[in-house]
């Protein structure tokens, strides 16, 4: 199994531990006004090299804002990949991404867990006893089914990603013919682009425009709890998540074979 650690920020990063960790995952995965300037990525590589680790880059879902931001990044990480001659993965979580990425043969593309489609609502586990067996192996599922995984093999995709939901993952990828990737241990649950963070200046009121100010960084993480809720949900900017500590039995026998440790706020 391999262990990738989600880095947030590149401040102090003398002070991660990584003896049990392979990868480094680092980007945006929620946010595109949240990608990271090429310096601090470089700083990211260049400590992915010191360490003798490999390297993930997210992106999130994008608007031509994005597109616009992640062009010349995805141009300097091929430039790198191909140097260094280091395999670097882009997570992808909006398809209209793959076009982006044809030209970079030195990429390796990775379909991220937004795109798995999984029903990540944690009330489920309180209403599991209520539905039949067949519905709750439904609610287990994402959309990476045998067909689907091969065709996406026809994109060069090498690796597909997955929440782990209350309700268990009843997939199984061992003959799939892809690496799967499993985060740990906060499952998300949406993400939009009406962020509640990104708020009108006049009338205090959330709005899809460009994010300057990025009030979530300074904000933090915010608790949201109800009673119809088993856990709390956090806020974290554009994307709600909840917490779920526990892991599925016999993961590499389903086929999945890296976890990725998501602990504390994300991007």
């Amino acid at each position: 199994m391999e262990h990738a650690y989600y880095l947030t920020h590149t401040e102090n990063l003398q002070d991660i531990d990584l003896e049990n960790f392979h990868r480094i995952y680092y980007g945006a995965e929620f946010c595109e006004y949240l990608l990271p300037r090429w310096e601090e990525i470089e700083k990211a590589l260049d400590f992915c090299n010191e360490q003798k680790k490999t390297f993930s880059f997210l992106t999130p879902i994008v608007s031509a804002y994005g597109i616009d931001v992640l062009i010349p990044i995805f141009k300097r990480l091929n430039t790198y990949s191909t140097t260094h001659n280091r395999k670097v993965e882009v997570i992808v979580n909006d398809l209209g991404i793959l076009s982006l990425l044809k030209e970079y043969s030195s990429l390796g593309k990775v379909i991220g867990r937004l795109l798995s489609k999984q029903r990540t609502d944690p009330r489920i586990v309180r209403y599991q006893d209520d539905f039949t067996e067949s519905q709750l192996d439904t609610l287990s599922h994402s959309q990476f089914s045998k067909s689907f995984c091969a065709a996406l093999k026809e994109y060069n995709i090498i690796r597909i990603e997955l929440d782990n939901p209350f309700q268990g993952i009843a997939d199984s990828f061992i003959q799939n013919g892809l690496g799967v990737s499993l985060y740990y241990p906060l499952v998300s649950i949406a993400t939009t682009r009406l962020c509640l963070f990104n708020i009108n200046e006049t009338y205090h009121l959330p709005e899809i425009k460009e994010c300057k100010k990025k009030s979530c960084k300074a904000l933090g993480t915010f608790r949201l709890t109800h009673s119809t809720l088993p856990v709390p949900i956090l806020l974290q900017g554009n994307a709600q998540l909840y917490e779920n500590k526990s892991l599925p039995p016999e993961l590499e026998k389903k086929g999945i074979d890296r976890l990725i440790h998501n602990i504390g706020i994300v991007t």
